[in-house]
């Protein structure tokens, strides 16, 4: 949300009214900005086959970590997080382009940064 200026199709929310595209033009259509959807994250993964867990403290992830450090196929380690939480700077950059060509100025205006930021951007590869 930082580089995008909102949420970029990574909430599983209601929409607040119902989707009518055959009534009009599909740009207007309610956006997801509903209640949160309670999905069950672990077992999604292991119904795709992956081995699943969740882990809530410190502690768990640890022991998930270490119970799943040798498995021979994908791993999820799901961990529930507040929504929308702004947590200090970690000094890292994560290269997620804002859209080049937008019609909102906020996204013009992060496009701006990025671009400036990826000049200072180092590869450790």
């Amino acid at each position: 949300m930082l580089r995008s200026g909102r949420e970029f199709g990574n909430e599983f929310r209601y929409r607040a009214a119902p989707l009518e595209l055959a009534a009009g033009d599909a740009s207007k259509a309610p956006r997801l900005e509903g209640d949160y959807l309670s999905l069950d994250l672990v077992q999604v993964a292991a119904g795709l086959g992956a081995r699943a867990c969740r882990a809530t403290t410190a502690a768990e992830l640890r022991d998930a970590l270490s119970a799943t450090r040798g498995h021979p196929g994908p791993v999820v380690i799901v961990v529930p997080v507040i929504p929308h939480a702004d947590l200090p700077g970690a000094g890292v950059w994560w290269d997620v382009a804002p859209a080049e060509v937008s019609t909102m100025a906020v996204t013009d205006g992060l496009r701006a940064e990025y671009e400036s930021d990826s000049k200072e951007q180092r590869w450790f590869g």
